[in-house]
């Protein structure tokens, strides 16, 4: 079996680990821009009611939004620089930053605004929105750390700093029963988040693994069959019927004493053969914005469209070029290929691109005129002193950077009339004599067989 190409029956959790780290590490960074806009929106309006609220309101108010416009901007700045890198380490201080955040704001309220405001403020939500926040990176265990540090944080603040500053008695002690049923919804709030965060895990792996198949399947499937058909196959419109008229430029392709070469050969080295021509050979068509629509064997048949190339006509015919040259290039290397050659028919027009056969196997397929024109091209050029043969259609819709030559009208099996040929006009240098082997050449494609 291919080893790039393994069977998934199963998949990497190191993978799925990966693809939900890099969706985090995109997440986290947007969010974090938000929020540094967010702050920045705040800071801006405290400014702005500064006159109505006093300084002593508005100051702490305004260097709490400082604190956090820095630390958001910063982090954002240093998860996009380190790239993935160091990530785990970086989210475990992310969040004990974050969890302490509410420390420090309730710590800088009570020096300001004193103990009785920072006790009974509404700062404690921060720890609350610290410990949501974590959440968002999908990690269980980081969010019951945010859990315990926020808990943690606040009550060793409230009994090293505000308890000892709360002067009555009685007060201290409604407080000091206060900061552990503040700390019992922070814990109720980080399990409620925790257990979220679980099944949110399990549902961004579920998806995971389902998108990394799919895009396996499309993968597998783009090896065995053209792009489109898979997309056909995919969309659910794989069935019986299924069909589109547009207009293509159609390419067949044939190596010449392919038969001759079974003979002589054993299948493995055949086989190999093939391989290494198809290979080249798909690359060039695809280069050129076309689809290798199926193998014949010992040819194949490419479309090109208006979807893969504007002008498709041109690019049919610099993708038939290609594959001369590229004949050219392995004949030189002798042995197997030393009387490799290939014979290339194009035609361009409107075909029905459809579905054909049963409900049990399918094929998408290109029918019409256009196409028994190629082949029967294609058999011309095996027997031409050219080995590209292009039809009257295709030729009038060449641009200028195309220029063809005319080679007059040979008769082709299954049509009536004389077909006007044509070939892309090559350098001077590599023009080649074609005298009186004419009349040759169109006298054995009369004849020739498909």
């Amino acid at each position: 079996m291919d080893q790039a190409h393994p069977a998934r029956d199963d998949l990497d959790p190191m993978g799925l680990e990966a693809r939900i780290d890099e969706f985090n590490l995109s997440w986290e960074i947007g969010i974090h821009r938000i929020m540094a806009m967010l702050i920045i929106s705040a800071a801006v309006m405290i400014l702005a009611i500064s006159p109505w609220i006093g300084a002593e309101l508005a100051i702490p108010e305004f260097v709490l939004c400082a604190i956090a416009i820095v630390y958001f901007a910063l982090s954002s700045l240093v998860v996009q620089w380190m790239n993935g890198r160091w990530l785990p380490q970086l989210r475990w201080v992310s969040t004990t930053a974050e969890a302490s955040f509410g420390t420090l704001a309730i710590g800088i309220s009570a020096i300001i605004k004193g103990p009785e405001w920072a006790a009974t403020a509404p700062t404690i939500l921060i720890y609350a929105l610290a410990i949501v926040s974590c959440s968002i990176r999908m990690r269980p265990v980081l969010t019951l750390y945010a859990t315990a540090v926020a808990c943690t944080s606040y009550l060793a603040l409230y009994y090293l700093f505000l308890g000892p500053s709360l002067e009555a008695s009685s007060v201290q002690t409604a407080w000091g029963w206060a900061a552990w049923e503040r700390c019992f919804w922070l814990a109720l709030i980080g399990g409620s988040a925790t257990f979220a965060t679980v099944h949110v895990r399990k549902i961004a792996m579920a998806h995971s693994v389902q998108t990394m198949r799919r895009a396996w399947v499309v993968q597998e499937m783009s090896r065995f069959m053209p792009a489109e058909a898979s997309s056909v196959a995919l969309s659910g419109m794989a069935r019986t019927g299924f069909v589109d008229r547009r207009r293509v430029t159609v390419l067949f392709c044939d190596l010449r004493d392919f038969t001759g070469l079974c003979e002589r050969e054993a299948p493995d080295r055949v086989i190999a053969f093939l391989n290494e021509f198809y290979a080249r050979a798909c690359t060039a068509v695809q280069a050129e914005g076309g689809q290798v629509n199926k193998f014949l064997g010992d040819g194949l048949l490419a479309l090109f469209d208006e979807a893969g190339q504007s002008h498709h006509p041109d690019a049919a015919v610099r993708a038939a070029r290609e594959l001369v040259n590229i004949a050219a290039d392995l004949r030189e290397r002798g042995e197997i290929w030393e009387q490799l050659s290939v014979a290339v028919g194009i035609d361009t027009g409107h075909v029905v691109v459809g579905t054909v056969g049963g409900n049990d196997r399918l094929e998408l397929t290109a029918i019409g005129s256009p196409v028994n024109r190629a082949a029967r091209l294609q058999a011309v050029a095996r027997f031409a002193p050219r080995r590209v043969i292009i039809s009257e259609s295709c030729a009038k819709l060449l641009s200028a950077a195309t220029p063809v030559r005319a080679l007059g009208s040979v008769e082709v099996k299954g049509f009536d009339d004389p077909v006007p040929i044509y070939t892309p006009e090559e350098p001077k240098a590599v023009h080649k004599k074609v005298g009186s082997r004419v009349s040759t050449w169109r006298k054995a494609a009369t004849s020739t067989p498909t």
